[in-house]
C-alpha cells in the first residue's frame, strides 16, 4: 500500500456520507441506501479487507447514489411538468 492511500479510501467514504446525507429521498429508498453504506463501511473495516477491494465498494456505492439522484431529480421535474 502506497502512503496516503488510506487517505483516498477515507476521502471517498466522506464524500459518499455528505451526499447521502444531503439527498431528499423516501424515507424507505433513504434506509435503504444507510444500510447499504455501513455494509461498506463494515467491509472496509473487516481484518481481511483490502484497499482495491474498498475502493471498488466505495465506487460501486458511489454509483448507486448518483443513480439515486438522478431518479430522485428525474421524478421531481416530472412532478413540476405535471403541476398546474
Amino acid at each position: 500500500m502506497r502512503p496516503g492511500d488510506d487517505d483516498v479510501l477515507a476521502c471517498r467514504l466522506a464524500s459518499a456520507r455528505k451526499l447521502l446525507a444531503e439527498l431528499r429521498l423516501p424515507a424507505a429508498e433513504a434506509d435503504r441506501l444507510r444500510r447499504q453504506f455501513i455494509a461498506v463501511c463494515d467491509a472496509i473495516k473487516a481484518p481481511e479487507a483490502d484497499l482495491e477491494t474498498g475502493l471498488r465498494r466505495v465506487a460501486a456505492f458511489m454509483s448507486t447514489l448518483e443513480q439515486a439522484v438522478a431518479k430522485a431529480s428525474g421524478n421531481s421535474s416530472q412532478n413540476e411538468k405535471s403541476m398546474p
